[in-house]
């Protein structure tokens, strides 16, 4: 495996954002977007 920095970008924030409020709340939330602005990368590992 590869040994990578994550980078926190204005869109991780976002994420971040919207995650902690998807969790406070209880509720399910779905993140959607143009094919390559990195939805899959938005999250660090566990």
């Amino acid at each position: 495996m590869m040994n990578q920095t994550f980078v926190v970008t204005k869109e991780h924030r976002r994420f971040t954002e919207f995650a902690n409020a998807v969790r406070k709340e209880g509720t399910i939330g779905i993140c959607h977007g143009d094919a390559g602005v990195g939805k899959n990368n938005l999250r660090p590992p566990l």
